[in-house]
Parts: C-alpha cells; structure tokens; sequence
C-alpha cells in the first residue's frame, strides 16, 4: 500500500479529494451547512453505535490504523429520513428504548398468514413485530394484513419461544427511521 508520506494512504488521499472525511475532521459547521442541528458529539454517537455507516475505510499513519470515511451527502439523508429527535433523547437518556418502541406503538405479535402468498403450500404461523399498520417478519418486508390472523398479543415483551432471527434488525430499523419503507407481501 503506497502512502503519501507518513499520515496516510493514497487511496485515503483519494477519498480526501472526493469530499469524504474522517470523523475527526467533521466539524460543527459542516454538520450544520448539511442541515444536522444536533451536537457533535451526538453525531459522533451516532457512528459509533452504527447508525450512521461510514462510506470507506482507509489506511491512515505507517502503522496501518483503519479510518472511517463519511460523506457529507450521507449527513443530509441522515437528516432526512432519521428520527432523529427520538435517536436524540434515546442518547439523552430521556427515554429508554422500550419507552421509544411504546411511543411508537410497537408490538410483538404471533400471526398465522397464507403459505400461498410467501410461496409455500401451507398456513405459516410467524413472529412478527406490528408496527403503523405493519406486520414486519423481516427489516425490508411486511405481511398484508388482509391475509394474516393475529394469533397472540405480546405487547412489548417477546415470549421465551419468541423466533424470528430478524427480530434485532427490525427494531433497529423502527428506532432510526421517521417513516418505514418495506415491501409488502399481496
């Protein structure tokens, strides 16, 4: 890996050149000309727990210490589609996460829905986590409603026999997002 001296890679100095930057150069003006009015620190927050992805990573100093890059249009999206008002307090601890999920009228359900419609012969009963009129079995899709009978109502507690190994992924998504995108099965 060639380096530019001895503070960083060429493909690092690349990524400079297209505008990506490493957390530590993201200033508060920037975040504020990208419309994020929060602080610094909670956008650093926000990395570091994952919710906001870097777009590269790159070699930064001879001892090979990985870099994460941002770009500023990641910034405007986040500012965008998060909510971040509920992320803010979640940080704040103003409010815990099943306060959050509460307030977003977040349940976890056991629903029986047509095998015909996922493409299987038979009924299937499935763990789902309802949620603005969403029956979601999986972060990217949700059950019509017309087709699913609920079978149980867990409220916010998941049951011991409790499966579903999305479970995670779409509570992550219903905390991060103002408004859910998922694709719904007919």
């Amino acid at each position: 890996m060639p380096y530019l001296g001895k503070s960083m890679s060429v493909n690092a100095a690349i990524a400079h050149s297209k505008g990506l930057l490493p957390l530590s150069s993201i200033t508060k003006e920037m975040l504020l000309k990208n419309g994020f009015t929060y602080p610094k620190v909670f956008f650093n927050w926000l990395c570091q727990k994952g919710y906001i992805k870097p777009s590269e990573f790159h070699h930064a100093s001879v001892s090979c210490r990985m870099v994460r890059y941002y770009d500023p249009k990641r910034i405007r999206f986040v500012v965008q589609v998060f909510d971040l008002d509920s992320l803010y307090a979640l940080y704040r601890r103003k409010i815990t996460k099943e306060e959050l999920l509460h307030s977003k009228n977040v349940e976890f359900v056991k629903v029986i829905t047509s095998g015909s419609r996922l493409g299987v012969k038979q009924d299937l009963i499935l763990f789902c986590i309802k949620v603005d009129g969403y029956m979601m079995w999986s972060k990217d899709t949700a059950l019509d409603m017309r087709y699913t009978a609920l079978i149980e109502n867990y409220g916010l507690s998941r049951p011991r026999e409790w499966h579903n190994p999305d479970s995670n992924k779409i509570v992550r998504k219903i905390i991060m997002f103002k408004d859910l995108r998922v694709r719904r099965v007919r």
